[in-house]
């Protein structure tokens, strides 16, 4: 969600023409250290506050939204909660929680706009990995971050959390590690993949704050009373 609220606050940025009264302070939050092919690589989570803008902005509608997010603070290492899906009284899908590790080299750099990205799913009560290796995915954008075009998944080697921590109730502290062929795929609506352009990662991550969001408060205020 924070993503997202990042992704359109810059959308409407850009189509406001707004320019900034000073460009975001990135604070480091954590590391995926990773071996890409034998690459060693640091990549790294951030939290920025959205700054306001350097002008006013003319667009009624898009002023306030604009207004809405200037000093919300975006996290790139978050969790999200995700409701059970009941059918008929029956559930179908239970509750989870993903976390989502974005890392990139530098965030408010345009040299190396190279990003990792590492999700899982944990069980919402125990704060365990929930044993789904389909939920566990990694995207590699070896140039820039792309909706379309990145490596993925092709087999999960090893996935480990060593540490899974509600430190209060918004924020969780994560450390783990992970070894994974990624493959190369392209396309939106018809995925093609390049079975002979492959890479093989291992990652050692860890994160703090992993930030939630204000639904998960309640959830997390019991899991750290029973830790």
């Amino acid at each position: 969600m924070m993503e997202h609220a990042r992704a359109w606050w810059w959308l409407v940025a850009l189509a406001a023409g707004v320019a900034l009264a000073q460009a975001p302070v990135y604070v480091p939050t954590g590391t995926l250290d990773a071996s890409l092919d034998g690459e060693a690589v640091r990549f790294s989570t951030h939290a920025n506050v959205v700054p306001e803008p350097g002008r006013p902005i003319q667009d009624a509608s898009a002023a306030d939204l604009v207004e809405a997010l200037s000093g919300y603070e975006v996290n790139t290492a978050s969790f999200v909660y995700t409701e059970p899906m009941v059918i008929g009284g029956v559930t179908a899908l239970p509750a989870s929680l993903t976390v989502v590790l974005r890392g990139a080299i530098d965030p408010g750099s345009r040299d190396d706009r190279r990003e990792l990205v590492v999700s899982f799913g944990l069980d919402p009560v125990t704060l365990q990995w929930d044993g789904r290796e389909e939920r566990v995915a990694v995207a590699f954008h070896p140039e820039r971050w792309s909706a379309s075009s990145y490596y993925q998944v092709l087999e999960l080697h090893a996935f480990e959390l060593t540490t899974v921590e509600a430190t209060d109730a918004h924020v969780l502290r994560v450390t783990g590690r992970l070894e994974a062929t990624l493959v190369w795929r392209q396309g939106a609506f018809q995925v093609t993949v390049d079975p002979t352009n492959t890479v093989d990662v291992t990652v050692d991550f860890a994160a703090h704050p992993v930030a939630g969001d204000e639904v998960l408060v309640p959830l997390l205020e019991g899991a750290t009373e029973t830790r």
